[in-house]
């Protein structure tokens, strides 16, 4: 579903949004799985959300067919965020069974400004 219909519905304007990064960041998260599920299924590739038993969570998987897959961390709010995300995939990479790691393709973050990494 576009999560600006939630927005609209809920009567929520961009202020509203930009005062609010928590919940711009659902929403934009809600946004940006929408299309990243959109081009996955033209693919024939499947989209999951991941947490494992030790608490690492990954916003976004996409597996092709052929078992290779690629991370998605989506998040707002800046420089502080954007550094957890990468902590998370990095979480994510070490703890993955080798054999699956064969097939990583790609550790991604996704966010809707500018950074600028070090």
């Amino acid at each position: 579903m576009d999560p600006a219909i939630a927005v609209a519905a809920l009567g929520i304007n961009s202020k509203a949004l930009l005062n609010d990064l928590e919940t711009f960041g659902l929403f934009f998260e809600s946004m940006v799985l929408r299309d990243i599920r959109t081009y996955a299924e033209a693919i024939g590739a499947d989209t999951f959300f991941y947490k494992d038993s030790s608490e690492v969570e990954v916003d976004i998987i996409v597996q092709l067919s052929n078992g290779k897959w690629a991370a998605f961390e989506v998040k707002v709010g800046g420089e502080h965020n954007i550094k957890k995300a990468e902590d998370n995939l990095n979480k994510l990479k070490k703890s993955v069974d080798k054999r699956k790691l064969e097939d990583l393709t790609s550790l991604n973050i996704i966010t809707g400004g500018e950074v600028q990494l070090h």
